[in-house]
């Protein structure tokens, strides 16, 4: 259970916070395209053709932004290293449809070659309401083979989600354009074994040891607060099975303004249950009721493990970690195709904490997710517990924590 709390405690800590090594802008992809002029039905302009598209809403991560269409153009500077949707909307902001790539309801920007800077999707068209470029930049720009794709397309089902998503009070209004989106994910608290140190590789616990904390995560912001009444958070659901043991946790974040939650069922000491996939009610003030979809995941492909080896000096100091990363199978991963940001959070003697990197930060990204520098270095005797944690290209959060050998 000690183990939980720091993994929980790291958590408050990072929700919003900022990394300890500064960098440069990492909203370094351009990504646009072109819509053709406005077609004519026999009943005039409709506006589910994406010619009448006037805005695209894009999420990546926890973080989302709007770019309006000017001129039959859009353009934006989005991050390298996520999952990126594309929701267009008309005028009114009603959904018309979202970008489809190689049948993927999102554009991996992952695994980018080198020199990239632009992603020109040329022209768009529509099939229903999935959007197809003309160009597809998939092993040209992005180097993803066909396994890759594959991958991503086991996931496709939360793209199809976050069109569900975008109006979770039901007012015909997309919930980012009036501040009151809902951020949506999961989390992961594994306690899996201890670290390794110099020579001597971290050890993994028999399964029988480890222990698995599954939790739903929902992030909102100060416009969807209640205004005359303290927030209270409750979540019901799914309306296909539901359960009565669904429990929050949350805090308010200043600096970001931003209300942040995690629900978890009621377990026992070593594991809880999954939430399943459904529709949720979510509410703070009991009478705001929100819809919204949520998908799960199979872990065997989702749960990297990432094992620590922290590398001292002759004076007895951690300057530095290096990660290895495998699936529950322990085949070996790249985790440059999976990850988008990491943390390594440091239990220290005293209750005190120490932490390397940050969360949904892509302004100050670590360079490196196999041998991370410290900024400070830290006295091996002090080390109590070391916890990786990272986001993957969906935005859901692993915490991966690894005990002292």
């Amino acid at each position: 259970m000690k183990n939980i709390l720091f993994i929980f405690l790291c958590i408050s800590i990072i929700a919003c916070k900022k990394g300890n090594r500064s960098g440069n802008n990492q909203f370094n992809v351009t990504v646009k395209g072109s819509i053709p002029a406005g077609l004519k039905t026999k009943s005039g302009v409709d506006s589910a053709l994406l010619q009448n598209a006037r805005n695209v809403l894009i999420l990546f991560g926890d973080m989302s932004m709007v770019v309006p269409v000017k001129n039959g153009t859009f353009s934006a500077n989005i991050p390298s290293g996520t999952g990126t949707a594309f929701i267009f909307v008309d005028d009114k902001n009603h959904y018309i449809g979202h970008l489809s790539v190689n049948d993927l309801n999102m554009l991996p920007l992952m695994n980018m070659s080198g020199d990239t800077t632009t992603i020109d999707l040329k022209t768009l068209s529509q099939s229903g309401v999935k959007i197809i470029p003309a160009y597809n930049p998939i092993g040209k720009e992005l180097q993803l083979n066909q396994s890759d794709i594959d991958f991503y397309k086991s996931i496709d089902s939360y793209y199809e989600s976050l069109g569900q998503n975008i109006d979770t009070d039901n007012d015909g209004v997309p919930d980012n354009f009036v501040g009151k989106q809902i951020v949506l994910g999961s989390m992961y608290n594994v306690v899996v074994g201890a670290f390794g140190v110099d020579e001597k590789k971290a050890k993994i616990f028999d399964p029988s040891q480890q222990q698995l904390y599954y939790g739903m995560r929902v992030k909102v912001w100060d416009a969807f607060l209640p205004k005359n009444t303290q927030a209270h958070p409750v979540l019901t659901g799914p309306e296909e099975n539901p359960t009565n043991d669904i429990e929050a946790n949350y805090g308010y974040y200043p600096n970001c303004g931003c209300l942040d939650i995690k629900f978890s069922r009621a377990g026992n000491s070593g594991h809880n249950p999954p939430f399943e996939k459904g529709t949720y009610t979510f509410t703070l003030d009991g009478t705001d009721l929100h819809k919204i979809h949520f998908e799960s995941f199979d872990l065997k492909y989702f749960l990297i493990i990432a094992k620590p080896t922290l590398v001292t000096d002759s004076a007895g100091y951690v300057t530095n970690v290096t990660l290895e990363y495998s699936l529950p199978d322990s085949s070996v991963v790249n985790p440059y195709k999976f990850i988008t940001s990491m943390a390594l959070q440091f239990g220290l003697v005293q209750n005190k904490q120490y932490q390397e990197g940050s969360f949904f930060d892509f302004m100050h990204v670590l360079p490196d997710f196999t041998n991370i520098q410290l900024t400070t270095k830290q006295k091996l005797s002090d080390i109590q517990g070391i916890n990786v944690a990272y986001t993957d290209l969906i935005g859901n959060i692993y915490n991966i924590s690894w005990q002292k050998p």
